[in-house]
Parts: structure tokens; C-alpha cells; sequence
């Protein structure tokens, strides 16, 4: 459910310190969605997770999406450990950064780290087809294997939300509330460790990241 602007019922000044307050809370790394109508969240404000042993998997068979390659995968092809979110590709805001905040955690691993790590990109907008999705791999200089971009039909997308603890509501204007979450996936396919894409920056969540993709002693 979308909330309502408090500030809409004050006076010019107090509308304008309503603002400033957000815009501050958001550069804080605190889990607001952006403030344009586009990412108002579509539910209760969420906050990082760790040390999550969900049994229920965004691997598990029959989430067959669409990849930018036009190939349809079955996402039970693959296997963790793996960071997953939900996006669209016109998106103008959160999405773009979420991506961004991800091709950071990678440069920050080691070369083998990253080669164990798999991305999982999948779109809940119709619009985005195999086309889109590659322009957007593009604008993103995305060009490695372990990157899946793709989309998911309807029926799959509301299953595969569900599992990622995503919400999303089409907009009139062909946009979307959602909130923006990502999910770390481990070698079983457990969900391990959720944040917000305003938190992928959290020391934790690197470290959890880092910590699943360790090598064993």
C-alpha cells in the first residue's frame, strides 16, 4: 500500500523541511525507496537480514524466465551462491543504482571470489524483452556469463517475488511501485542474507557475501 505524503497537508515550509528530512534519511543508507511515485514502496519498510536459512529457493524448479539472449532458462539450471533481485529496465532511479551497488561488491572480490558469484536480474515488467534487457546490459557494461538477465512471465513473477520477499504494483503510467530487495543465495539454494538496495553497501552484507564465497579450509 502506497502511504501518503505527510507534508501535502502542512504549509509551503513545513513541506519543504519534510524534504530535506527524507532526502537526508536516504543519504543515510536508511531503507527508503526512492521518492518519486515510481519507488514509494509497495509495502513496510524492510531492513537487512542475516544469518537467514529460508528453505524456499528462487532455484527451485518451474521458474522459467526469459533471458536477454531470447533463450528461456529454467532458473533450477542454476546454482548458488548468488545475489537475486527483481528490477525493471526503464526504471530512473533505484534500479539503475541497485545494479551499480552490485558491479561494486564484485570489484571488490578477489578474481576467484568472483567467479564463483552468479547475478540474477529478473524483470517483472511485460515491456522487457530480450532487446531491452540487452540495451540494458549494455548501459551497464555487463558482458560476463555468471550475469542472468532476464524476465519473468506473469504467473512466474508473482511466485518468484514472493520467494525474494519482492512487492510490485503497476502504475497507471506504465511504471511500477516496488520495493527494491536483494537476496543472497547460497550453494543449496537458500536464501542466506536479504537487504534493501539502499543497504548493499552495509559492511554486513559484504561480509556475507565475502564469507560465502570464501574458499573452504
Amino acid at each position: 500500500m502506497i502511504r501518503p505524503d505527510p507534508c501535502r497537508t502542512r504549509r509551503a515550509a513545513a513541506r519543504l523541511a519534510c524534504g530535506v528530512a527524507a532526502a537526508a534519511l536516504l543519504m543515510m543508507g536508511r531503507p527508503a525507496f526512492a521518492q518519486e511515485h515510481h519507488h514509494q514502496e509497495a509495502g513496510p519498510a524492510a531492513a537487512p537480514s542475516y544469518g537467514l536459512t529460508r528453505e524456499t529457493s528462487p532455484f527451485a524448479a518451474g521458474f522459467k524466465v526469459l533471458r536477454s539472449d531470447g533463450v528461456v532458462v529454467d532458473l533450477a539450471s542454476l546454482r548458488g551462491p548468488a545475489i537475486v533481485t527483481m528490477f525493471f529496465a526503464t526504471c530512473p532511479d533505484v534500479c539503475p543504482l541497485m545494479t551499480e551497488h552490485i558491479l561494486q561488491i564484485e570489484r571488490r572480490l578477489a578474481p576467484a571470489e568472483r567467479d564463483r558469484l552468479q547475478v540474477v536480474l529478473v524483470s517483472f515488467d511485460d515491456r522487457d524483452q530480450p532487446g531491452v534487457l540487452e540495451s540494458y546490459r549494455k548501459a551497464h557494461g555487463i558482458d560476463s556469463p555468471r550475469w542472468t538477465v532476464a524476465l519473468a512471465p506473469a504467473g512466474v513473477r508473482e511466485r518468484l517475488a514472493g520467494v525474494l520477499g519482492v512487492r510490485f504494483q503497476k502504475l497507471p503510467d506504465g511504471s511500477f511501485s516496488h520495493t527494491a530487495m536483494v537476496d543472497l543465495v547460497d550453494e543449496h539454494g537458500r536464501i542466506a542474507a536479504q537487504a534493501p538496495a539502499t543497504a548493499l553497501d552495509d559492511p554486513e552484507f559484504r561480509a556475507a557475501v565475502g564469507a560465502m564465497l570464501a574458499p573452504e579450509e
